[in-house]
């Protein structure tokens, strides 16, 4: 994937966060009030150009046009629902290990952060942690120049640290910032594993387990085990949507193999969640119809 299309990937994210805010009831899972901000005028574009695209694309199936044709308010609205409990999901377990009485976490690496606004959003505290946030430098780039029009300063809290995904690994990218690599770092990866090789992924896990003990790492995976049609046509429009900006979907998992190469990476897993026990904790009792889809898990390893 090119740079360009990576910010154009971080603009759909972002803009799901923001749509969050405005189409959905109380109570919020995730205040993400700078998403918007930082898109700009046009932002809702952002949320729906890709289905767009998708649905151009299925109705040159005949087989597919019609039962498609009405489902793409639902699928944006799932599609959101993700995006934002798994933002949630990282931050809570991030609170959880920066008060833990053991080993406290004060170093937070955001992989791939394109346009997350968790440095923004933790001013408060400033003097407790560090926000590291990896991705291209095209992406930070614009990122910078979007909070600079805005008047926004960059919080002294946070390093935005560049890395080429083609020509340099995690391990080197950190090496070249002011990461401690004695103290424990909590990290987070998420929109990313579905569009790397397996490979890709078990060097990064490997990057996080040779980190000190009580480091943590929160990501995202997806499983093409689906068994309700609704998720299957979603995750179908997904994957033609981001092939769009030259992107493939590689690597798909389910519970127990995401464990097992959590566990060949030399990492512990503290919990997995599937989507009902993501649902159970993080939209229940909702009536706003914001439902995760079938195909999303989220996981919490460990160095021990």
């Amino acid at each position: 994937m090119r740079p360009s299309q990576r910010s154009r990937t971080a603009e759909g994210t972002a803009a799901l966060r923001a749509a969050h805010l405005l189409l959905d009831d109380e109570p919020v899972v995730l205040d993400d009030g700078y998403a918007a901000d930082l898109l700009g005028a046009g932002w809702a574009q952002a949320a729906v150009e890709p289905w767009a695209r998708a649905r151009r694309r299925l109705a040159k199936s005949a087989a597919a046009a019609a039962p498609w044709a009405g489902r793409f308010p639902t699928g944006t609205r799932r599609l959101r629902a993700q995006v934002v409990v798994r933002s949630r999901y990282a931050e809570d377990r991030l609170g959880e290990a920066m008060e833990r009485d053991e080993a406290p976490v004060a170093q937070y690496v955001i992989l791939a952060a394109g346009l997350d606004t968790y440095a923004l959003r933790s001013r408060h505290l400033e003097e407790r942690l560090k926000v590291f946030e990896l991705d291209h430098p095209e992406t930070q780039s614009a990122k910078r120049q979007r909070l600079t029009v805005l008047g926004i300063d960059w919080p002294p809290h946070a390093e935005l640290v560049p890395i080429d995904f083609e020509r340099q690994t995690l391990r080197e990218a950190l090496a070249d910032s002011h990461h401690d690599a004695s103290r424990p770092t909590f990290f987070s990866w998420l929109g990313c594993t579905y569009y790397l090789t397996r490979k890709a992924i078990l060097d990064t896990l490997r990057v996080v387990a040779a980190q000190p003990a009580g480091s943590q790492i929160a990501f995202d995976f997806w499983s093409r085990s689906l068994p309700r049609r609704a998720d299957r046509l979603l995750l179908r429009s997904l994957r033609l949507s981001v092939a769009g900006v030259g992107e493939q979907m590689l690597s798909f998992f389910d519970r127990r193999e995401a464990t097992e190469l959590i566990r060949q990476a030399g990492l512990e897993v503290d919990e997995i969640l599937d989507t009902r026990e993501a649902q159970r904790r993080y939209l229940a009792g909702r009536r706003d119809g914001l439902v995760m889809p079938d195909f999303s898990y989220l996981a919490l390893a460990a160095v021990r």
